[in-house]
């Protein structure tokens, strides 16, 4: 189940940048984060996996043209890098924006809470000593 909503989400961040633009990852993800914070484990790690693989598909996409090993290289000569460092920042900006976006919609929105306990501080610390 987890996989197939990874993948939906990944579909729906493409056409997302696609028409809208990068800006629209944050959105999606934020939307993402409220959406599954109850029955998902990790919504923001599903999110930025997501993400990764969007753009990465949009980059090879982008590839297929012939132009992004120019633009590599264009971008590696201008900063005295190789090309591979802007691909690998192509994917890891929309990770991090999934992430955060998806994080804080699941914070917003609050998960199920943990079954808590009290535990007196003496069974902690020991019994206290006076001095």
């Amino acid at each position: 189940m987890r996989a197939l909503s990874v993948l939906v989400l990944a579909v729906v961040l493409v056409l997302a940048t696609t028409f809208l633009g990068w800006w629209a990852v944050p959105a999606c993800a934020l939307l993402w984060g409220l959406a599954t914070a109850r029955w998902l484990r990790r919504p923001a790690a599903a999110a930025m996996l997501a993400a990764v693989l969007a753009w990465g598909a949009l980059l090879a996409l982008d590839a297929l043209g012939g132009q992004l090993a120019g633009l590599g290289a264009l971008f590696g000569s201008i900063a005295k890098q190789p090309p591979a460092v802007f691909f690998a920042l192509s994917l890891l900006f929309p990770a991090l924006l999934a992430w955060s976006a998806a994080a804080l919609g699941a914070d917003l929105r609050g998960r199920p809470a943990r079954q808590r306990q009290y535990v007196p501080p003496d069974k902690v610390l020991g019994p206290a000593t006076r001095r």
